[in-house]
């Protein structure tokens, strides 16, 4: 047994499951465990320094550790020696400022905050992959900022999220932060806010980017940015969140806002969310994916045209499915999804009722691991209650993993 525990896979195994804390503990009982358990604790190092809370190896130790850290996630403000670490094999920099703490009011951030940043991007662009900024305003302001990201030979991902944009008005920063969005396959842009208006340079190719989610960007028009997602043709996965609109007091739907016009054949994966978001919209998008396996429109108009859209074209390999808080999405239509779709494995649906189970074709989805809907009727006027109830459970026993989210357990309709 004691020979076991000093074989590196086992140690592997075994580290996987401890915290930073324990990991420590383990570095110190042997030189092999150090190896083992060390490889795993500098693996992903997060640095925390700040006037309310410490939490970050010293530097010594970690340059000592260098060549092991492959993700690092900086907390601003910490210490700024800690910018001038090397590390060779760095894949993943995640730079974060400190909810509440306004950067610019630090002396120390305010006179070389932005340089150190810069320096410490710039030695590692060689072997950086993903990079994400927030909350870093108005350190991340600059041309040269996304000029250091931008030059990341092999960069893949870029998030970037609650971040003040183009607050200067300096032409040649939209046009180094959109140049670093050309540079990568995945690109997430969360909770901007952009202060002046937002140009796209036409000269640039967005061709490289497969999966893109852009979640509530404040101050560019939904239409703008509709165009600006069209640039991106080879899209594989899509999640566009609409920033929250008020809704006319008649309580009808916002008016139309999105025309989607472009082609995404290669889509695998759509998010959209937003009241301005039309059923032939949607119609539109789904019809020109040839593969979809995932699609979520919660809060949308999503209705019978998108729905007869869904039908004729995915169907059989739709995986992942959610149109809750849809007005125009029937309970017949839950039942034809349940009955058609073979692999689905997620529902979440506004409601589904006993007679349109009783009446539909049997359910084909025995991958199901998780429903969800808001409401569960049972129609008194139709059917015995009991049968429906029974017909009901032999469903649901039918299927894996079943989860039913509903306010009540059982409505009855009288």
């Amino acid at each position: 047994m004691q020979q076991a525990l000093n074989i590196p896979e086992i140690l592997a195994q075994i580290g996987q499951f401890l915290d930073s804390s324990s990991l420590g503990i383990c570095t110190r009982v042997s030189r092999s465990w150090s190896a083992a358990f060390g490889v795993i604790l500098y693996r992903n190092i997060s640095i925390k320094i700040t006037l309310f809370r410490y939490g970050a190896p010293s530097l010594a130790v970690l340059e000592r550790h260098a060549r092991q850290i492959v993700s690092m996630t900086l907390i601003m403000p910490s210490d700024l020696e800690y910018f001038a670490l090397k590390c060779p094999n760095l894949r993943a920099l995640h730079l974060e400022g400190w909810c509440g703490i306004r950067l610019k009011t630090i002396p120390e951030y305010k006179d070389r905050g932005h340089s150190k940043t810069l320096e410490l991007i710039q030695e590692h662009q060689p072997t950086l992959k993903t990079v994400s900024v927030g909350m870093l305003w108005p350190i991340a302001k600059s041309p040269e900022f996304w000029t250091a990201i931008a030059e990341c030979p092999i960069l893949e991902t870029l998030l970037v999220r609650d971040e003040k944009m183009f607050a200067r008005r300096d032409a040649r920063e939209q046009q180094a932060f959109w140049g670093a969005c050309t540079r990568v396959e995945n690109l997430t842009l969360k909770n901007l806010r952009f202060w002046s208006a937002v140009n796209v340079p036409s000269a640039l190719d967005f061709g490289q980017v497969r999966k893109l989610k852009l979640v509530k960007s404040e101050g560019w028009d939904a239409d703008k940015q509709v165009e600006w997602m069209e640039r991106c043709p080879e899209l594989r996965v899509l999640k566009w969140v609409m920033p929250k609109v008020e809704l006319p007091a008649s309580g009808v739907d916002a008016p139309a806002l999105i025309n989607f016009s472009a082609s995404w054949p290669n889509l695998r994966e759509l998010t959209l969310s937003g009241y301005g978001i039309q059923d032939h919209n949607l119609a539109i998008v789904i019809s020109t994916a040839q593969v979809l396996v995932k699609l979520s429109v919660p809060q949308t108009s999503f209705g019978r045209m998108a729905f007869a859209a869904l039908r004729t074209h995915h169907f059989q390999v739709l995986k992942y499915l959610n149109f809750r808080e849809c007005e125009s999405v029937t309970s017949a239509m839950v039942q034809e999804a349940m009955a058609s779709c073979p692999n689905l494995e997620f529902l979440r649906a506004p409601l589904l009722r006993s007679v349109d189970v009783l009446l539909g074709a049997p359910w084909v989805c025995l991958k199901l691991k998780q429903l969800q809907l808001q409401n569960l009727l049972l129609d008194a006027d139709n059917t015995d209650e009991e049968v429906q109830k029974l017909a009901l459970s032999a469903r649901f026993s039918a299927l894996k993993e079943v989860s039913l989210d509903f306010p009540h357990n059982l409505s009855i309709i009288r």
